[in-house]
């Protein structure tokens, strides 16, 4: 259901992108850079004001897989990407300030939802201190990007850390088939005995899902970003 959103966000966006940069048209660009904000808060009050009375199942599809209550985390990715190649001043003194403050609060809040998520407050996409996490996460990869000397940048540079990025995508997209078929099968083999299912399964799918996600790497993602270089040199 992600990747369904994805393609439809990204048949509109490069329209929009293409409009908004068109010579001349600052008055545009201004309405998308507004718009994009309008997104990017509009969208997690709209989601909070949701309520289960809509029905068990029914809620949960609808908050998880409906096109419209879901782009603001790709529209947010989008304006710190924009922020971060058209802002002239990318070292001002008080950005420069300003951004590790702001991303660190923003790696707290992160820990903090890791921890607390099974309480009411941080609950996953309803709560308020889940949407201003993601908000304030956008602070933080905007500070790794513009800051690669700082510390947990220099962490993630790591030879380790880049492996796992790169095929991070790849680990987002099979892990929970992957999971949930191999929990199927122990959830049979130890019958009522639920822990126990759950402690076999998780060292299982985690290396299973790691050997998929290369295989999707170097057989899937790594053919692909050859033909966007191709077709990137031709725009040329």
């Amino acid at each position: 259901w992600t990747l369904s959103l994805e393609e439809q966000f990204y048949f509109v966006w490069p329209l929009l992108l293409i409009a908004a940069m068109k010579a001349g048209k600052a008055r545009r660009m201004n309405a998308l850079l507004v718009g994009m904000f309008a997104v990017v808060i509009i969208m997690p009050v709209l989601r909070m004001t949701l309520t289960p009375e809509l029905g068990g199942k029914t809620f949960e599809s609808f908050l998880f897989g409906f096109s419209i209550l879901r782009p603001d985390s790709l529209v947010l990715g989008c304006l710190v990407a924009m922020i971060f190649r058209l802002d002239p001043a990318k070292n001002s003194a008080a950005l420069q300030r300003f951004l590790p403050i702001g991303g660190n609060i923003a790696l707290v809040m992160f820990a903090m939802t890791l921890c607390l998520g099974g309480f009411t407050p941080f609950a996953p996409f309803v709560s308020l201190f889940y949407n201003l996490t993601v908000i304030a996460m956008a602070l933080w990869i905007l500070d790794l990007v513009r800051r690669p000397q700082a510390k947990f940048a220099s962490l993630l540079a790591l030879p380790i850390c880049r492996w796992f990025g790169k095929r991070s995508y790849g680990i987002y997209i099979w892990h929970l088939l992957i999971y949930f078929v191999i929990l199927s099968f122990f959830e049979n083999v130890f019958v009522g005995r639920p822990k126990m299912a759950l402690l076999v399964t998780f060292p299982i799918a985690f290396a299973v899902t790691i050997g998929v996600s290369v295989l999707s790497w170097n057989y899937v993602e790594t053919p692909a970003l050859k033909y966007k270089e191709r077709f990137a040199r031709i725009s040329k």
